[in-house]
């Protein structure tokens, strides 16, 4: 019985050593094998090896290629944001009466439960809101990172 343990120590120790010597090939593989920019980069790009670590690369056609990328999108934000459910008790207290356009703005008009009708724009706060956006129909509020639709 004293052989069983033995046996899964050494097949242990054998796969180890495999994943070991594994790794020793693949690492410096992935080091300094090419890397392909075939269609990453400007024309005239050369393939070459990935330098080592610290060396000075040439990065400005990448962030001219991720400049007009948005790379965090808000349903990102949002889903990272931990809802306690206060934007959605809040927004029962309000009810969006119209929008018009004026000098170029999109201008919201909201009634707020027992306080009236105000008139919002882009920026300005209701509730503890914040107004992100007025769009016909529609207004976009965030409240601590939750965004909201308020809409007929």
């Amino acid at each position: 019985m004293a052989s069983a343990p033995l046996s899964v120590a050494r097949k242990f120790r054998r796969l180890s050593l495999a994943l070991l010597l594994t790794a020793a090939v693949l690492v410096p593989v992935a080091l300094f094998a090419p890397v392909s920019t075939k269609g990453d980069v400007e024309e005239g790009a050369v393939e070459r090896p990935l330098g080592a670590l610290g060396e000075p690369r040439n990065v400005e056609p990448l962030l001219r290629k991720l400049a007009g990328r948005r790379l965090i999108r808000p349903a990102q934000v949002q889903a990272a944001v931990r809802d306690g459910g206060a934007a959605a008790t809040l927004l029962k207290r309000l009810a969006l009466r119209g929008v018009v356009e004026r000098e170029g703005d999109y201008v919201a008009y909201v009634e707020v439960e027992k306080e009236g009708t105000k008139v919002l724009r882009k920026n300005d706060s209701i509730l503890g809101f914040q107004v992100e956006e007025v769009a016909p129909g529609k207004v976009i509020l965030s409240l601590e990172g939750v965004l909201v639709e308020l809409s007929h």
